[in-house]
C-alpha cells in the first residue's frame, strides 16, 4: 500500500510487456498476477488492445487510468493503478501512436505523472525527440516512468551477441 513517510512516498510498481491482451485468459492471468505480487501501479506495454476494448482489461481491484492505443492490434500500452488508491486524476494523455500513456495526480501533496513508454521495435529517429517533448511538457510533475525503451543503452555491455546492427546503434545513441 502506499504509505507516507516524513520524506518518502513508497508503493509498488512493475512494468510487463505482455505481447498482447486480446485472450481473456490472458487478461485475468495478467491481472490475477499484479494481485499476487500487490503491485500498486503497473505499467502495461505491447497490450495490442484497441482503445474500445482497453476497459477490458480491468477488473474490482484493478482500473485503467491511462492508455495509449494504435489503430491495429499491436502496439500500446496501458497504466493500471489499484482501485483502492483513489487517485484523483489532473490529466491524461489521449494519443494514438500505441506508444506513451500518461496520468497526472497528486499523492499527500507531491505532484507526480505516471508514464508508460513503448517504444517502435524498429527504430524511428522521431521517437525519443518526441518522448523527451512530452516529458518535458510534465516538468511541474515528478516523473515515475516504466517501459519497454526496444533498445540498450550500451550494446557493447548489454547484449550478450557480439554484433549490433546499425539500426540498435543508433537506438541506443537516441537513447542516450
Amino acid at each position: 500500500k502506499m504509505t507516507k513517510n516524513t520524506t518518502n512516498l513508497t508503493f509498488n510498481s512493475k512494468c510487463y510487456n505482455v505481447r498482447g491482451l486480446n485472450a481473456k485468459v490472458k487478461r485475468a492471468k495478467c491481472l490475477d498476477l499484479l494481485r499476487r505480487k500487490n503491485v500498486d501501479v503497473a505499467f502495461i506495454q505491447e497490450t495490442h488492445l484497441k482503445a474500445e476494448d482497453t476497459s477490458c482489461f480491468q477488473n474490482k481491484r484493478y482500473k485503467v487510468v491511462a492508455s495509449d492505443c494504435w489503430s491495429s492490434n499491436s502496439r500500446g500500452t496501458v497504466i493500471l493503478t489499484k482501485r483502492s488508491l483513489g487517485l484523483e486524476i489532473e490529466k491524461t494523455n489521449e494519443g494514438t501512436s500505441g506508444c506513451i500513456a500518461y496520468l497526472c495526480t497528486s499523492i499527500y501533496g507531491k505532484k507526480i505523472a505516471l508514464v508508460s513508454v513503448y517504444a517502435p521495435t524498429v527504430f524511428d529517429p522521431l521517437f525519443f525527440p518526441e518522448l523527451t517533448k512530452e516529458l518535458l511538457s510534465l516538468l511541474d510533475y515528478e516523473l515515475i516512468v516504466g517501459g519497454d525503451m526496444n533498445t540498450v543503452c550500451d550494446p557493447n555491455l548489454d547484449k550478450s551477441t557480439l554484433s549490433v546492427s546499425h539500426t540498435q546503434r543508433a537506438a541506443s545513441a537516441a537513447l542516450n
